[in-house]
């Protein structure tokens, strides 16, 4: 008999303060459902962290597959550990932040739980049903990826607008992993690793065409701490990306950003970009292990504005 899995973001609390979140696609889990799905196992994925159905109902959902998979942030975990307690007629796998970073707890509730990335190991457990605290393996050359399975996610549910952008269809990617720096508030570096690693831009580019293609895509979010960390890889990915009609924005940090990177990505379609400043006082930013000063934070800001992207911090 064939092994069916689904693939679960959990809702968020029901207590929970904060009423508007940003709900973006779960693009870790689509990334699993693309390497199952490669290596001929059926898998869908649902996000109750947009659709908001509850428990009682994603339940009956899970009836119908042999292992379940749950990821989650903090602020979901309690949720998951609530889904997890009534499947435990099910193969239950837990990943994603969390997971990674308290294993412990979580494996009290799970048959297997998966610090850090999970593509490499994820069709092993699956077919041999392995259990415990797994380590995921880092991929190293990340275009050996399929592409994320958006197609198994209702993307037409997901809000496409930014208000950076002009553009109604904004989709977000993510294309490095890891982070080098030391920000002593930052779990990145824990949950990804300290090891910048990048898709190519010509797999980026390749991956935009998809989501113009099937989605008619029209503004791009990179979504991610250090899209700006490697300069070479920006402007590459900008020779390529002017090419369609798009406007796109992006994460970075202060120091990432020259003269002649900022004018280079204005020109090919970026106006906007969040850094992330933390703080206006050099007390803190020192405390925090930041690596930079607010001095070269104003310089990056008005920089920005000269070339007309817009700024968050």
């Amino acid at each position: 008999m064939l092994t069916k899995v689904l693939l679960i973001n959990p809702s968020r609390p029901k207590n929970e303060v904060m009423q508007e979140v940003e709900k973006l696609p779960p693009l870790g889990l689509a990334y699993l459902s693309a390497v199952l799905e490669k290596n001929g196992i059926p898998t869908d994925i649902h996000d109750d962290y947009l659709l908001n159905w509850g428990n009682d109902k994603v339940v009956e959902l899970a009836q119908d597959y042999d292992i379940i998979g749950i990821t989650g942030l903090t602020s979901t975990s309690l949720v998951a550990i609530e889904l997890a307690k009534r499947l435990k007629n099910k193969f239950l796998i837990c990943g994603g932040p969390h997971a990674t970073l308290f294993p412990e707890q979580m494996i009290e509730f799970f048959d297997c739980v998966v610090k850090g990335e999970g593509e490499q190991v994820i069709t092993d457990i699956v077919k041999n049903r392995k259990t415990g605290i797994i380590d995921g393996i880092k991929t190293e050359v990340l275009d050996e990826l399929p592409l994320p399975a958006r197609h198994k996610l209702p993307m037409e549910k997901y809000p496409h607008k930014n208000e950076f952008l002009n553009s109604n269809r904004v989709f977000s990617l993510n294309t490095s992993r890891g982070c080098p720096y030391n920000c002593s508030f930052c779990s990145v570096k824990t949950i990804w690793g300290r090891t910048y690693r990048s898709f190519s831009p010509k797999r980026i580019i390749e991956e935009i065409k998809r989501l113009i293609v099937d989605y008619n895509a029209n503004g791009i979010y990179f979504r991610e701490d250090n899209f700006t960390y490697d300069k070479e890889r920006v402007k590459e990915i900008c020779a390529m990306i002017k090419y369609y009609d798009l406007e796109w924005l992006c994460e970075s940090r202060v120091e990432h950003l020259d003269e002649e990177l900022t004018k280079i990505m204005y020109e090919a379609g970026c106006r906007g970009i969040w850094f992330g400043t933390e703080s206006g006082s050099n007390r803190i930013l020192k405390m925090l292990h930041k690596g930079v000063n607010k001095e070269r934070a104003l310089e990056t800001f008005k920089l920005c504005r000269k070339y007309k992207i817009k700024t968050g911090a």
